[in-house]
């Protein structure tokens, strides 16, 4: 289910996520992504956003992000701007700069 192979990611269980936002018009859009964090679901399924054919309703930095994971049920929300920082700041480990960078790809 883990779409990325990697060694340091290898041990780090995964979830199916649904990531979803609403549109400037009142659509919700929502996709799934497999993601071990808050913090690598919701770049994930931004990423999806971006390279949809609803990108052109992607708001950008003030755009809520809702992060669901589907087992065991919960729900997180996150601003994109929130998550850029997130993702443009340092990193408290190796593993979480190795990931950093990954999830900077995606974007």
């Amino acid at each position: 289910m883990f779409a990325y192979s990697s060694p340091i990611m290898s041990s780090v269980p995964t979830h199916c996520c649904r990531v979803s936002y609403t549109d400037m018009e009142g659509v919700a859009h929502t996709v799934e992504v497999p993601a071990a964090s808050l913090h690598e679901a919701a770049p994930l399924g931004a990423a999806k956003f971006l390279k949809s054919e609803f990108h052109q309703y992607y708001s950008g930095p003030a755009t809520l992000l809702t992060v669901a994971v589907k087992e065991p049920e919960t729900s997180h929300e996150i601003r994109y701007g929130k998550l850029q920082e997130w993702l443009q700041g340092g990193a408290k480990s190796p593993k979480e700069q190795a990931l950093k960078v990954r999830l900077r790809a995606t974007l």
